[in-house]
């Protein structure tokens, strides 16, 4: 995103990756590496940053606006961050956020978040992780083209708030898949996804970005 936009949005946007490595140089081989150097990067070390700003797993973000207020928190996969900053950037407000993350007054406004048996959820995320394991990472066609792509994955992501209103703990369970690169790569790649997820046979939705 900086480097497709650094020049237009200057100053008015900073990136900032926290790392959670052991070491500091664990840090400055991986940004090498990744040729993340327009990203301002910190090491964790031993702050208590994930346990302030309630970090459960990684990747996380936190979306700051340009006024200094929080307004999203969770998986990126689970946001076009990109349209959220020139959303940001004109002054609007995020839409699509539920949980406390946007307004305080904000209602369920059709987002996916719904009543869910959360045991039921948790077999389907192991679901989903071993059969990922054993067939989608070991998929030899798969791998023959993932490396043409900018950007290959695919993630189940569950978010769970509770609504004081109803009293009631809802969750959104999706699939959100993003596939950028060449078209042949992306279509092997899609259609490869595709067979592994009918064969998960998630309650999970599916979203794509390609």
């Amino acid at each position: 995103m900086l480097t497709h936009h650094g020049s237009r949005w200057g100053d008015k946007v900073r990136i900032i990756g926290i790392s959670i490595d052991q070491t500091a140089e664990a840090v400055v081989k991986h940004v090498k590496a990744k040729k993340w150097e327009k990203v301002d990067h910190f090491h964790r070390a031993g702050s208590s940053a994930d346990e302030d700003y309630g970090v459960k797993g990684v990747p996380h973000v936190v979306l700051i606006d340009t006024h200094g207020k929080i307004v999203y928190i969770g998986h990126p996969a689970s946001r076009d961050l990109e349209k959220d900053i020139e959303t940001l950037l004109k002054g609007d407000t995020l839409k699509g956020i539920s949980g406390g993350a946007g307004d305080d007054d904000e209602e369920d406004d059709g987002t996916g978040y719904t009543e869910r048996d959360l045991d039921s959820v948790g077999n389907e995320m192991l679901t989903f992780k071993d059969l990922a394991h054993t067939k989608l990472q070991k998929d030899g066609t798969l791998k023959g083209f993932t490396p043409q792509l900018m950007r290959d994955f695919t993630v189940l992501v569950r978010e769970s708030i509770y609504d004081t209103t109803k009293e009631k703990i809802l969750t959104k369970f999706e699939n959100i898949n993003v596939l950028v690169g060449p078209q042949v790569a992306v279509d092997k790649a899609k259609a490869a996804i595709e067979s592994f997820l009918a064969e998960v046979k998630g309650s999970f939705t599916t979203s794509w970005r390609v």
